[in-house]
């Protein structure tokens, strides 16, 4: 990653780019998981607890992504 995300349009770069997502929980998951992007970041961007999306990232399948 040349620089960290700072927005949603940020994070719709790259392998997220086009691709539509049911909800906020699955495209910050999808951020984080496929993308690449930092927990932290994601986290932020989103305003959601770390916690909450490292759980969600691990119920998703991605233990350890995060």
């Amino acid at each position: 990653m040349s620089r960290q995300p700072r927005t949603f349009s940020d994070l719709r770069e790259g392998v997220l780019a086009g691709r539509e997502f049911r909800s906020l929980r699955e495209f910050a998951v999808a951020a984080v998981a496929e993308a690449d992007y930092d927990v932290v970041t994601v986290a932020r961007i989103f305003r959601f607890p770390v916690w909450k999306l490292e759980r969600w990232v691990a119920e998703a399948g991605y233990i350890g992504r995060a």
